[in-house]
């Protein structure tokens, strides 16, 4: 695994080793309009009966919690990122949503 740390060295994120495909569209995890909806995060502490996770892919993945950040670029709405599973096997949470906007906006800021 590839290991970074965000700039107050608080959080810890991981990459996992390439793995083979399901054949799932994970990108259509979370449904679009609640993802970009109002283009703010959204944290899903636990993915069963969310009815904004699509269920099997939750399921056939071993997703229990999600998190989907936008990315803004001079103002305007460009993507989003999306975070699945803690390493430490708890729940996602505002706290992990704003550590991601604080490395994201790191990251532009050094673009920029």
């Amino acid at each position: 695994m590839t290991d970074i740390r965000t700039a107050d060295k608080s959080a810890r994120v991981a990459f996992p080793p390439r793995v083979e495909t399901t054949g799932l569209p994970s990108s259509r995890l979370f449904s679009c309009t609640v993802v970009y909806q109002g283009s703010c995060p959204v944290v899903v502490g636990q993915t069963l009966g969310d009815n904004r996770i699509r269920q099997d892919i939750a399921v056939a993945l071993g997703i229990k919690t999600a998190l989907a950040v936008p990315i803004r670029v001079n103002n305007r709405l460009f993507g989003a990122v999306m975070v699945l599973n803690r390493l430490d096997a708890g729940e996602l949470t505002d706290r992990d949503s704003l550590l991601v906007e604080e490395y994201l906006n790191s990251l532009l800021r050094d673009e920029g």
